[in-house]
C-alpha cells in the first residue's frame, strides 16, 4: 500500500519506514530532538577519506565584520557606513559572504595587517587546511593598479587576514594603509569548523 508505515526491529533499535513506492511528503517542520543526531547518508557514500556521512547541523544567520589590526579589536574607534553578513553553516562547512564600507580608520595602527573579523565560528585548529576569502568588489583602495586582494582564515580563529598579490612569488601581507580610511570592500569565502 502507497504510504503505508512498516515498524521493523525492536527495543532502541526500533525503526519507521515509508514505503518506497514513491515520494515521502512532510507537512511541518522535521526536528532533530537529540543534539549529534542527523540525517545519515551512508548508504551512498563511500568515498576515499570519507569520515563522516551524517549531515547533523544546517545554520544561516547574519554577522558583523568589522576591519582589525594585530590587536583583532573592534573598538578602536573604527567607523562604518555600512557592516553587513551573510553566513550558511551545512555540516561543518561555512559559507559567508560579507560588505564593509569604512569611514575612518580610528586609531588602528596602519602599520599592521588588516584583518576582517567577527566571523561566526571558529575555524578548525587543520594544518594547510585553512580557509579562503575572496573580493567580487573593492573600492578606495591604495593598492598598485592590477594587484588583486585575497584572504585567508586562520585556524582556530574566527578573522581572516588579508593578502595582496603583488610578489612574484606570491602575495604579501596587506596593510591597514593598503585598505585606506574610506574602503568598500564586498567579499565571500568558506572555511570549515570542528566537529
Amino acid at each position: 500500500v502507497f504510504g503505508m508505515i512498516v515498524r521493523t526491529g525492536g527495543g532502541n533499535s526500533t525503526r519507521w519506514l515509508l514505503d518506497e513506492t514513491g515520494d515521502t511528503w512532510q507537512t511541518g517542520d522535521v526536528v532533530m530532538g537529540t543534539a549529534g543526531k542527523g540525517v545519515d547518508f551512508s548508504a551512498n557514500t563511500g568515498g576515499a577519506g570519507e569520515t563522516s556521512a551524517i549531515l547533523d547541523w544546517y545554520e544561516e544567520g547574519t554577522w558583523t565584520p568589522f576591519v582589525s589590526d594585530d590587536n583583532l579589536n573592534a573598538s578602536e574607534s573604527q567607523a562604518y557606513s555600512a557592516q553587513v553578513g551573510r553566513y550558511w553553516r551545512i555540516g561543518r562547512q561555512v559559507w559567508f559572504q560579507g560588505a564593509i564600507v569604512l569611514t575612518s580608520l580610528g586609531s588602528l595602527t596602519t602599520s599592521d595587517t588588516c584583518y576582517i573579523n567577527g566571523l561566526p565560528f571558529t575555524a578548525e585548529n587543520l594544518g594547510n587546511g585553512e580557509g579562503s576569502l575572496t573580493f567580487g568588489f573593492a573600492g578606495g583602495l591604495a593598492i598598485t593598479a592590477g594587484h588583486t586582494l585575497t584572504g585567508v582564515i586562520s585556524n582556530n580563529t574566527t578573522y581572516c587576514s588579508l593578502y595582496n598579490w603583488d610578489a612574484t612569488g606570491g602575495v604579501t601581507s596587506t596593510t591597514l594603509a593598503e585598505i585606506s580610511a574610506d574602503a568598500r570592500l564586498h567579499f565571500n569565502g568558506m572555511y570549515q569548523v570542528a566537529a
